[in-house]
């Protein structure tokens, strides 16, 4: 994926080379570089991701570069109506909650495994147990499951004699 905020970057750069789908890597500006230290990308937003793996400070960077940040962004849509709005807020919100989900998916298959593994009397090592612990307190967090509850009325495992 590209945009123009994207390309006026990349034009800006030295030694650019692709890397992977969504980037590049090229020479810092803002620092001595014999080799590609920077990693530029395009964000879910359209926005144009800066990384020096020199250590290099963001602004540096842009400010090497002849930008401002506002040059890595997409322009703001001006006059929109509130039903405009309320559809891009909602938009917003369908991605930040597919993500919450992806995660959730992820933890909650953690969990399941663990819960597997106990139900089959194998021995399930404390560290995982408690991993397992967190990851479900963390996914309730998320869905909002109930009231917030104090610690000691959370789900616990088990300890085993």
């Amino acid at each position: 994926m590209s945009t123009p905020e994207f390309e006026n970057v990349v034009a800006r750069l030295e030694r650019v080379r692709r890397n992977g789908n969504r980037g590049v890597v090229a020479r810092c500006p803002a620092h001595e570089d014999r080799t590609a230290s920077l990693s530029v990308s395009v964000g879910r937003h359209g926005g144009v991701l800066l990384n020096c793996f020199g250590g290099c400070e963001v602004a540096d960077v842009v400010g090497a570069l002849g930008l401002e940040f506002k040059d890595l962004f997409p322009p703001k849509p001006e006059n929109l109506s509130p039903a405009e709005r309320a559809e891009m807020q909602a938009a917003a919100d369908r991605v930040k909650w597919d993500a919450a989900l992806d995660t959730i998916c992820q933890e909650a298959t953690i969990v399941a495994l663990a819960a597997r593994d106990l139900a089959q009397g194998h021995e399930v090592d404390r560290k995982r147990l408690h991993e397992a612990y967190k990851l479900l307190s963390r996914a309730q967090a998320a869905l909002k499951v109930g009231p917030q509850r104090r610690r000691r009325q959370q789900w616990k495992p088990e300890r085993r004699k």
